[in-house]
Formats: C-alpha cells, structure tokens, sequence
C-alpha cells in the first residue's frame, strides 16, 4: 500500500537495474501468469522464471506475494477504467454500468473476483473508483451507509456472479461436461419429477431452460435490476437538492 500510494520507499530506488526489470513488468509478469494458469500459480519464482531472472531481483521491486497480487488487482482497474466509454449521467444506467465493468473485468482477468475479495482493493484506482460510485446519489438527501448499501450490493452481485460462473465453468472442464451435457444427464430426473406431480414449478422451469437458448451474461445479472427497482423504490420519495422536485430514476 506504501508503494502504492507513495507514502514510502521501496528498499532501493525504483529504477531499472542491471537485469533491466521495473515494478511494472514484474507486475505485468504476474497478471499474464494469473490469467494463463490461475492466480495459484503466481509466486515469486514463477514470476521470476516468466522474467528470465532471478527471483531475489524481484524483491527489490516487490516485497513479497501479497504485496504483488494487491499491485496486480491496481493495475487491471487502472486497465479498466482506461478503457471506459464516457460515463453514464443518470443513477441507474451508471449503476448498471458499474455491475457490467466488475463482469466484464472477471471475466477477463478470472482471478480478479477471489483476489479482491482476499485483498479489498484500498488502492488508487480502487478508490477512485469507490469515490466516484458514492458520488452517484450526490443529488440526494442520502447518507454515506446507504449510498454504500447501494453500490455495494450492484458490486456485490456482479462480482460473485462472475465468481459462481468461474466455479462452474471450472467444474465442467474437470468433469469434461457442458451445460448440454448437464441438461441431458438430468433428462431421467427431470422426466421423474414431471411424473411425480409433485414439483409443477421446478419441473416448469427446468423445461423453460432447458427449450431457451439464455443469455448467460443477462441471466447472471438478472438480479441487478432487481436491486436497481428496490433503489428505485427507496429514492421515489425524495428529492433532489437541485430540482425541488422527485427524482424519476433518471
């Protein structure tokens, strides 16, 4: 966080040295590693080697794996926020903006959900980021707990959907299965419970599913539009500072 923040010094000064290594490659290094071979795979010997170097010369730059993930998780926000078209004026498009970012950003980078869930990212692009999500409802009466409330459950949602969707795509490359195959394997189950009449719902939407070609990104956010409706619900009743009149959700 010192390094990031430049509230200290690494041990040495951050110029490139003999090897003609800087903080940022090795970070770079890792961030390729991480999205190659998982975010299990990064040390500082495996950094090293992708590096052609020694893993001591890392040290210089990093100070230990931790410190490395935290820079990684800094440096593909800072790729994201670059890459952002311009920002959306009214509440609920920049929320729903915001939950497709965190996917989009996930599903890019795979390791990014479990690291900044073990590393909360209290970085500068982390919190500019934060700032700039809290700054969303300055229109309205609304004290910082429930602007958090707000943004933290869209960023909530987005990132541990993204999260189940890794775990599952990972089960099924294990299993060597597809969704296909899943709905073909459960067919007998299906069929029994059909049977049964015992389960109409269940059986009415395991069929619904199994029939539709889904959206797998729409599906996995459904939820954030029911969390932007109850916002919705909550700031019906008040009024922005600079209009005196009720906001329309706009």
């Amino acid at each position: 966080m010192d390094l990031l923040w430049e509230g200290g010094a690494p041990a040495e000064p951050p110029l490139r040295r003999a090897t003609g290594l800087d903080r940022e490659q090795i970070v770079r290094a890792a961030v390729h590693i991480a999205d190659s071979e998982g975010l299990d795979a990064v040390t500082m010997r495996r950094v090293a080697q992708e590096l052609r170097t020694g893993a001591m010369s890392l040290y210089r730059h990093v100070p230990d794996k931790d410190a490395l993930v935290t820079m990684m998780i800094e440096t593909v926000l800072g790729d994201a926020m670059n890459e952002q078209p311009p920002q959306p004026t009214g509440w609920r498009e920049s929320l729903r903006a915001l939950a497709e970012s965190v996917w989009e950003l996930s599903r890019r980078h795979r390791w990014y959900p479990e690291a900044s869930i073990a590393y909360p990212p209290l970085t500068p692009n982390g919190v500019a980021g934060l700032e700039y999500a809290l700054s969303i409802f300055d229109p309205y009466d609304i004290d910082i707990m429930t602007r958090m409330q707000f943004v933290g459950s869209v960023h909530h949602l987005a990132l541990h959907a993204a999260l189940d969707r890794i775990i599952e795509e990972d089960a099924q490359q294990r299993l060597g299965v597809s969704n296909q195959d899943a709905f073909q394997h459960a067919a007998p189950i299906m069929k029994m419970l059909a049977e049964s009449g015992q389960y109409p719902h269940v059986t009415e939407f395991l069929t619904a599913v199994s029939q539709l070609e889904v959206d797998q990104d729409q599906w996995q956010l459904a939820g954030v539009d029911l969390i932007l409706d109850g916002i919705e619900a909550r700031l019906a009743g008040l009024r922005e500072p600079d209009s005196g009149g009720p906001h329309q959700g706009t």
